[in-house]
């Protein structure tokens, strides 16, 4: 895990402490999987998560950020309305920086298109 953070993240350091950093990745993982549960010991139940409108009168933004492996970033993103039809959309290069940056360009510019 750390050997592909370092090749692909220039600003990536490793741990000081791997094994407390790998404890914290796996209780991370637990809490995401807090909705799998399991039924009569069958195996995990799958749920459907789909976008839900806003409340009438109202307008919902979702946006998104990516990085490819060489730096170059963008974001875009979409509104719709309580209706769920298309209001409008965006998309923007952003230059080199992390995808956690490039996600807060979407939030940003979609904040931006929204006004």
């Amino acid at each position: 895990m750390w050997r592909n953070k370092e090749l692909h993240d220039d600003t990536y350091q490793r741990p000081l402490q791997p094994v407390q950093q790998i404890l914290r990745n796996l209780n991370d993982y637990y809490a995401a999987n807090v909705f799998n549960r399991s039924i009569m010991g069958r195996g995990w139940e799958t749920r459907l998560i789909c976008w839900k409108p806003p409340i009438d009168g109202r307008v919902k933004l979702n946006t998104d950020g990516a990085r490819k492996v060489g730096g170059s970033a963008g974001c875009g993103g979409l509104i719709r309305g309580s209706d769920g039809q298309w209001r409008g959309g965006f998309a923007k290069y952003v230059g080199n920086c992390s995808a956690y940056v490039a996600e807060l360009w979407g939030v940003l510019e979609g904040l931006r298109y929204a006004r």
